[in-house]
Formats: C-alpha cells, sequence, structure tokens
C-alpha cells in the first residue's frame, strides 16, 4: 500500500471528520424538521394521498456513497414498489446542491400522467428540472439525467416510465430548506389535483 503526502496527511487529521459529522447530524434535524413542516402543509391544505400510511413513514436516511460523496435525504410522502412508486425526496449531496423531487412511476403515474399533461403549464417558469435520464435512480443534474422543463418535454410526460420532476437549492440556501421543499410540494400537489 502506498499514501501520498496529501492522504497520509489527511489521515492524520481528525478535525475534518469530527466537523463532517457535526454536519450531517445537523443536516438530519433539518430533514426532521422539513418532514413535520410538509406533514403540517398536508394537513392543513387537506391533501389527500394514496395512502395515509405515507404521510407518517417518512425516512430520514443518510449514507456514505452517492458518486464518491456523503449524502442525506428524506422520503416523504413515500411509497416504493417494485414496479410503482409515489415519493418525494428532499436530499442534500454534500459538495454539490439540496434537491427536491417528484417520482411517480408504475400505476402512480398513470393515476397522474393526465393532470401532468392537463396542468403542464403550472409546472413551466418555476425553476422545475425534468429526469431525462434512462433510470429513476440517479438525482446528479449533468445534462445527461436532470434538464430544465420546457414545451418539449411534454412529450415525456405522455410517454416515459416514469417522471421526477426536481427543484434544485444551493447549498447556501440551508436555512431554508424546510420552506422550499415544503412549497414545492403543495404546488407539485396542486398540479396533480386541480
Amino acid at each position: 500500500m502506498s499514501l501520498s503526502n496529501k492522504e497520509l496527511a489527511m489521515i492524520e487529521e481528525t478535525d475534518f471528520l469530527i466537523t463532517k459529522v457535526k454536519i450531517i447530524s445537523e443536516i438530519v434535524i433539518l430533514f426532521e424538521n422539513t418532514k413535520k413542516r410538509i406533514v403540517e402543509a398536508i394537513e392543513k391544505e387537506n391533501i389527500h394521498l394514496i395512502s395515509e400510511t405515507e404521510l407518517y413513514n417518512g425516512r430520514v436516511f443518510k449514507g456514505e456513497y452517492y458518486r464518491k460523496l456523503p449524502f442525506v435525504t428524506l422520503d416523504l410522502p413515500r411509497i416504493f414498489e417494485k414496479e410503482n412508486v409515489f415519493a418525494y425526496r428532499t436530499m442534500f449531496w454534500w459538495g454539490n446542491f439540496f434537491s427536491s423531487t417528484l417520482h411517480l412511476q408504475g400505476e402512480y403515474l398513470e393515476l397522474h400522467r393526465a393532470k401532468l399533461i392537463s396542468n403542464f403549464d403550472m409546472l413551466l417558469h418555476q425553476d422545475i428540472y425534468i429526469c431525462v435520464g434512462k433510470t429513476p435512480w440517479e438525482y446528479h443534474y449533468g445534462k445527461d439525467n436532470y434538464v430544465k422543463l420546457d414545451l418539449q418535454h411534454k412529450e415525456l410526460i405522455k410517454n416515459n416510465f416514469f417522471i421526477k420532476l426536481s427543484k434544485r437549492i444551493p447549498l447556501e440556501q440551508i436555512e431554508s430548506i424546510p420552506q422550499i421543499s415544503s412549497s414545492f410540494f403543495l404546488h407539485l400537489m396542486t398540479v396533480l389535483s386541480e
């Protein structure tokens, strides 16, 4: 085994890792507050979800290796079945961004596809990204995965086997994540219900 001088210096340093653990813990608390705000918004606006259990079983999950970097996610509401997905994910990706994403697939997409098409104008000019990637399991904003939603994407909504609509949030807006994520969720639920 051979380590570079930079790598040797890093394994002797503990401050960064201690700080990282503190930051991840703070992000988890932030996402618990985001969860609470989304639940309050659902109850206040009397939003009818597919199942009441999905409202209260939201989950905060932390991991170390999304494209080699740590991440934290909040899935609420969340239904992840083999073929069917109805999930709203708020994500922190170390060194990159926060994001909030609605993922519809299978029977849940078919349930809402007509509303997405008929209310498509409500999605335009809202700084929303749409997934153009081949898999629904990527969250980066590379041009092969997410692009800004525009008129040409109505066909994608009509034909794709999954739809992901996302809002990218700069890291410096950390204090506003509960408000931004819950507001975006409410907007999307309005699109699905009007």
